[in-house]
């Protein structure tokens, strides 16, 4: 049986009030604040809150133009992009690996639901296996998802799998966009002020630099870290829902190999 934990637990664990206590004061405490611990931890909660909102921003559709240039002049981009999830993050996302897994997923669900159409008759006889077995919904194993025992089906338990592989990579690109924030809103902020020179007043998408500017070199490591711990949380979950489709037939089909999808992280 496997023992899981909801996407929604693992992201209240790892909120920034809880995971601010097991991260030393002295990386996010300014001298002097100590005197006033509960209002400085509250600050600084405040300001990861609003440095993940901005991430959150940039992880969405780009459709603002200064926001789309800020993020390619920060990534020394050639070419256009409309989507963050088109920069090529080497480190931890080898580029396509996951979209490949959950295309496969979508692509042999269509098919099971007989919404794909299948010319080669080697192809259709096992198109008719998939769509009885997509039909009947056989049980592929039993779990427990924050104690909480639940059997699982094949329909959920893909679904299942790819909400925690959704998450997992989430959490690794918004790890990346930390490390670049600052270049970016630097540049989404100067090309407002272009505007505000040419008399044209624009409603600013990112937060303001100032203070937050100031101080992004020790926020930084601090909510990198704690995206980090996330992701690696959610990746444990989808190693074990792997481990358990992979070891059934049914669900099998619709899996690449474990080594295919997802990326070598640093321990």
């Amino acid at each position: 049986m496997m023992n899981l934990r909801s996407i929604e637990n693992i992201r209240r664990y790892h909120d920034f009030s809880y995971q601010l206590g097991s991260i030393p004061s002295v990386r996010w405490l300014k001298p002097g604040e100590i005197k006033d611990y509960e209002n400085a931890r509250n600050q600084t909660v405040k300001k990861l809150e609003a440095i993940d909102s901005n991430i959150e921003l940039l992880l969405g559709k780009l459709e603002d133009e200064d926001v789309k240039l800020a993020v390619e002049r920060a990534f020394y981009l050639k070419e256009e992009i409309s989507s963050v999830k088109e920069i090529k993050f080497h480190t931890y996302l080898p580029q396509g690996k996951v979209q490949l897994q959950r295309d496969l997923i979508d692509m042999l669900a269509s098919i099971a639901k007989a919404k794909k159409p299948i010319e080669d008759v080697k192809k259709e006889v096992g198109s008719i296996k998939l769509q009885a077995e997509w039909e009947v919904n056989p049980p592929i194993g039993t779990a427990k998802i924050d104690d909480e025992k639940t059997d699982l089906r094949l329909r959920g338990s893909l679904e299942l799998y790819s909400g925690y592989l959704n998450a997992c990579e989430h959490e690794f690109y918004k790890q990346i966009l930390a490390a670049k924030l600052k270049s970016i809103i630097h540049e989404y902020h100067f090309f407002l002020l272009d505007k505000e020179i040419d008399g044209k007043e624009t409603e600013p998408k990112l937060i303001e630099e100032g203070d937050y500017i100031l101080n992004y070199s020790r926020l930084e490591g601090i909510i990198d870290e704690i995206y980090y711990r996330r992701g690696r949380d959610f990746l444990t979950e989808c190693r074990k829902c792997w481990e358990c489709l992979n070891g059934n037939e049914y669900s099998k089909p619709y899996l690449l190999e474990w080594e295919d999808v997802h990326p070598k992280i640093k321990a």
